[in-house]
């Protein structure tokens, strides 16, 4: 759901939906923390469950791109920055929860009409325009938007090429062995797929689909694991430099956009943390710190196993799954053929039925900012349809042009991600405290120059790529 201030702006509040795809007490408030009987009762996720909660919004469908993106960076090279991400990330937790204190304790000297601008805006919103006024609403907004788009498109490939592989291919059933015709067959049948549950007003009947997407993702990586061991191969690859280190600048920033993404809840850090009891939010920064060690931890066995098996093998590509034969061309009839079956089709149904759930979050933003300069109301059925057919061409179009998974997740941490999660928080602190350290200064410019040399590199990839298809 998407609210909008007085001011203007439309930003991202955390609804029906997020509250139960993390897993929050209803008796929780995004502002407030616990009310009424739940405060009596300090309910709420304990230290394990808030470990818990973080990791789900870390660990997703982005890790399937992480083998390829440490076949780029190298793999000791890249478990090294994988560990500084994680500890970075920790640090802007850090930075925007002081951001947090000082906006409460400003906001309780403001005005009543100062506070109820912001009536209804998520915390880190709040803190970007304590820090910049409007400007920051607006900034966290098309950051957001940016990113959730592209989380869209992401999923729209990564759907066609499950698809594309397995024996319900539009592409085989047509008869055609065209790489372009086959993929633009497929994402047109995804976006068909998409369509009706995309235009409900409330998609939460998918939540529990959703959940049972990191279950599905457990049983992928372990069989990628036994058939990656079990085809055989190539095992004279050398542990030398060309597979320990990355061998350019491009290499190392299509691993580093894929890091950073898959590391990018820091804005999604104050409704966990809210959702967490009362007696022990103090220690919301230790849970925060257990679950990125135990998500590098993942990263790290996921990124380095698979990357390596399938490496001796002759490349790894942007979606790991790619790396399994076709389902049709496997051995008819053992165990391999079944679980490529069931992992492409199983994980298709599954990445369908939470599209949606990320798409309305997008739409809802862009309809309240239609809204905001249209006679018609906010919510209006034909305009929020219309909006909604017309992203999901948007998001249909980008994937069929620029048919790169690991690109477009590549693209997204370099940018967007590495903004909302790296550059900003030590920006705003200091803004909001007056606090320019040196240590926070050179987070911000370091965050700031990463993020305009590795968008520059991968943004050059995707023109690359356009030209190319054309």
């Amino acid at each position: 759901m998407a609210l909008r201030s007085s001011q203007g702006p439309a930003v991202k509040s955390y609804g029906a939906v997020d509250r139960e795809v993390l897993a929050l007490p209803p008796d929780v408030d995004e502002e407030r923390g616990a009310t009424g009987a739940g405060a009596a009762g300090d309910e709420g996720a304990g230290f394990t469950g808030t470990v818990a909660n973080i990791m789900k919004i870390c660990v997703g469908t982005g890790v399937l791109a992480l083998p390829y993106a440490f076949a780029r960076g190298g793999l000791a090279f890249s478990v090294a920055v994988l560990v500084a991400i994680a500890l970075w990330n920790q640090l802007s937790v850090q930075w925007l929860l002081r951001s947090e204190e000082a906006v409460k304790e400003k906001l309780a000297r403001a005005g009543e009409g100062e506070r109820r601008k912001l009536e209804g805006v998520g915390m880190y919103s709040k803190i970007a325009y304590v820090a910049l006024g409007t400007g920051g609403i607006q900034l966290i907004d098309g950051m957001l938007v940016v990113t959730i788009y592209g989380v869209c498109v992401a999923y729209m490939i990564f759907c066609a090429q499950l698809l594309g592989d397995s024996p319900m291919s539009l592409g085989r059933l047509m008869n055609t062995e065209d790489e372009f015709y086959t993929h633009l067959f497929n994402c047109l049948a995804c976006t068909v797929a998409v369509t009706p549950p995309s235009l409900y007003r409330d998609v939460s009947f998918l939540v529990p689909y959703s959940k049972a997407g990191l279950g599905v993702l457990g049983f992928v990586l372990a069989c990628m694991f036994y058939m990656g061991f079990s085809q055989g191969g190539d095992r004279n690859v050398p542990l030398d430099a060309h597979t320990l280190l990355p061998t350019s600048f491009n290499d190392f920033a299509a691993y580093f956009g894929v890091a950073v993404f898959c590391f990018g809840g820091t804005p999604l850090m104050f409704p966990v943390k809210d959702g967490m009891r009362r007696s022990m939010q103090h220690r919301f920064k230790d849970a925060n710190c257990a679950a990125l060690m135990g998500a590098a931890l993942l990263y790290a066995i996921v990124g380095c196993g698979l990357g390596y098996i399938f490496q001796e093998k002759g490349g790894v590509p942007q979606n790991v799954l790619q790396s399994l034969p076709p389902t049709t061309e496997l051995a008819g009839g053992d165990l391999r053929t079944l679980l490529a079956t069931c992992m492409r089709l199983g994980y298709l149904a599954v990445t369908l039925l939470s599209f949606p759930l990320t798409f309305v979050a997008l739409a809802g933003m862009v309809e309240d900012r239609v809204s905001a300069g249209s006679s018609e109301p906010a919510g209006h059925f034909i305009q929020r349809e219309l909006i909604r057919l017309l992203l999901l061409a948007a998001v249909a179009l980008f994937a069929i042009l620029i048919p790169e998974f690991g690109l477009v997740v590549s693209l997204l941490g370099c940018f967007s991600v590495t903004i909302l999660s790296f550059a900003l928080p030590p920006f705003f602190l200091m803004r909001i405290c007056n606090e320019y350290t040196y240590k926070l200064s050179i987070a911000a410019t370091g965050g700031l120059i990463v993020c305009v040399c590795t968008t520059i590199q991968t943004g050059a990839a995707v023109v690359e790529k356009l030209l190319h298809r054309a």
